[in-house]
């Protein structure tokens, strides 16, 4: 019952909405930020953790993407939440930074599904050479 009224609270407080949304959607932006901006010492200290001795994903790295994408809408709906409820006038209000977060959020999901689904097509449906 605990857990539901600080649900309820997270997802009523404009503020503590956006906070949420930007922690669920961290792990992931960081991470695609050191890989796509190719920050080495970062780089280097993650590349042992995230793949095996042949260069392929491991099962820690795999969860952790697959994790951190599946968290990204997570974080766009508790981003926009406050903005779809009605407050006592019936009326909707629009909130600056839950906004430019969701704008921020829908470009990460963007770049990282994006890219997922393009090498997903590639290298399974197309069966293109050169996929590693």
């Amino acid at each position: 019952m605990k857990y539901v009224y600080i649900l309820k609270s997270i997802l009523t407080n404009p503020k503590s909405a956006a906070l949420a949304g930007f922690l669920l959607a961290l792990p992931i932006g960081l991470l695609y930020t050191i890989l796509v901006l190719e920050i080495q010492p970062l780089e280097a200290f993650l590349k042992p953790l995230f793949t095996s001795d042949s260069g392929r994903t491991n099962a820690f790295g795999l969860v952790t993407i697959l994790g951190g994408m599946l968290l990204l809408p997570v974080a766009l709906v508790v981003s926009l939440w406050p903005m779809m409820r009605r407050d006592a006038d019936g009326k909707r209000n629009l909130h600056g930074i839950n906004l430019i977060l969701a704008l921020a959020i829908v470009a990460l999901i963007t770049f990282t599904w994006g890219g997922f689904v393009k090498d997903f097509v590639n290298c399974e449906v197309l069966n293109l050479p050169n996929c590693d």
